[in-house]
């Protein structure tokens, strides 16, 4: 057993790259139970000690006297304060126990996460400034909270690789510590959630034909994937990877909890079928805008700590100089029918929405000012009526939707770039 304090973390190394890690509490109670007096016992020796010592002392007494009373009176009173201490560690444990429940270690704190209609939702985290101790074993480790902890006292968490759990627990603890002192840190995905991203962008997608790394980077790393057009979808696609990672504040647990939106989101847009972002091509000012919108808008959501909301639209400050043209998008998801398309999982236990920038000129504006609601604000932008759309099958409304999507990009701002 390896007990650590977070001052203890200072002096550690190898623990400068934290990344993301996903860790369950046991199946059963027994299970549970089990591994927790193991850890009762272990991290108190004195205490268990002085336990034992009086129980010889107890059994000598009996033997020696043949009066069995003090003994038991203490195997009473034993049995009592350990009935009472079971039943509370399994109703803690039941209640942080759901349905396709576990837990997520990150830069945020210990978070209870659960599966509802194949979203990855979380309920509530425990942050790293109510963290006390950590107790690491080979096959299991305990956190001990503090008073003002929302969901457990102490955490009994197992994973298939504690080392690498070790790394990422006490990692993003002594993280929070330099934050506190004023240590800036970039949101990034780890490795595993950066393949499982482009994974899902190519699956909604297609394949990607070129990726971007952005000279100028934002407080969150992000990179750009350019999807061609095909047959399948007669245009182009650009993405971000990374955005995912920042933190949005502004996601109430209630809609959390609904699956509304997710906490995360990669931000797209579709380009007509002909733009240039290929080779040379991607460098001309004319074809590298809406790039530059992508990574604008990361930018100002890690500013304003929140992610882009369907149906709203955003002015673009002047000083970003992303278009003489663009005054602002216009937000919704990238399909029609709002599930379609929606979002992928990443398996460290985050949901990530995609969500469409769709850019929109000045003398637009006014007409977004007087829309009511998002269906006016499609009708009037794109000329769609979305009622149209509810009797089609998810590929007849997407088709319809992006045609009209391309043919208002391709009014405003032309077919081709440069």
């Amino acid at each position: 057993m390896e007990v650590i304090n977070l001052t203890d973390t200072e002096k550690m190394q190898g623990l400068d790259h934290p990344e993301p890690i996903r860790m369950v509490i046991p199946a059963s109670s027994i299970t549970y139970l089990r591994y927790y007096y193991k850890h009762f016992l272990a991290s108190r020796p004195i205490r268990t000690g002085i336990q034992t010592i009086f129980l010889l002392f107890c059994i000598g007494w009996g033997i020696m006297v043949n009066h069995w009373t003090p003994l038991l009176i203490y195997l009473a009173v034993t049995l009592l304060v350990h009935a009472w201490l079971a039943y509370l560690i399994v109703k803690g444990y039941r209640y942080l126990l759901s349905d396709n429940s576990f837990f997520r270690i990150d830069d945020r704190g210990i978070s209870l996460v659960f599966q509802s209609e194949g979203h990855f939702i979380r309920y509530e985290t425990d942050p790293w400034s109510v963290v006390r101790q950590v107790y690491i074993y080979d096959d299991f480790c305990v956190m001990k909270m503090d008073e003002e902890a929302f969901l457990s006292a102490a955490y009994l968490l197992f994973n298939s690789d504690m080392k690498a759990a070790r790394q990422s627990i006490l990692g993003y603890w002594r993280l929070w510590s330099k934050e506190k002192d004023g240590t800036k840190r970039i949101n990034a995905y780890s490795a595993v959630e950066n393949e499982e991203a482009i994974e899902a962008i190519e699956k909604t997608f297609g394949p990607v034909a070129m990726f971007f790394n952005p000279v100028k980077s934002c407080h969150t790393k992000v990179r750009l994937a350019f999807i061609e057009a095909s047959e399948e979808r007669p245009y182009c696609t650009l993405c971000t990877i990374g955005a995912g990672a920042m933190h949005s504040e502004d996601v109430s647990q209630d809609m959390r909890l609904s699956g509304a939106e997710a906490e995360g989101v990669e931000l797209m847009i579709y380009l007509p079928p002909t733009w240039k972002l290929i080779g040379e091509e991607w460098s001309n000012e004319e074809n590298w805008w809406p790039a530059r919108l992508l990574l604008t808008l990361v930018d100002e959501m890690h500013a304003d700590k929140q992610r882009l909301h369907i149906g709203e639209w955003y002015d673009i400050d002047a000083e970003a100089e992303v278009s003489e043209q663009v005054l602002g998008v216009f937000c919704d998801v990238p399909s029609a029918h709002p599930e379609f398309m929606k979002g992928f999982n990443l398996s460290t236990g985050r949901a990530i929405d995609f969500m469409q920038a769709i850019p929109f000129e000045v003398d637009e504006l006014e007409a977004l000012e007087e829309c009511e609601d998002y269906s006016e604000a499609m009708r009037i932008l794109f000329n769609l009526d979305m009622s149209s759309l509810e009797s089609m099958s998810d590929q007849r409304a997407h088709q319809v939707y992006t045609k009209h999507l391309i043919e208002h990009f391709e009014k405003k701002f032309g077919k081709t770039g440069a």
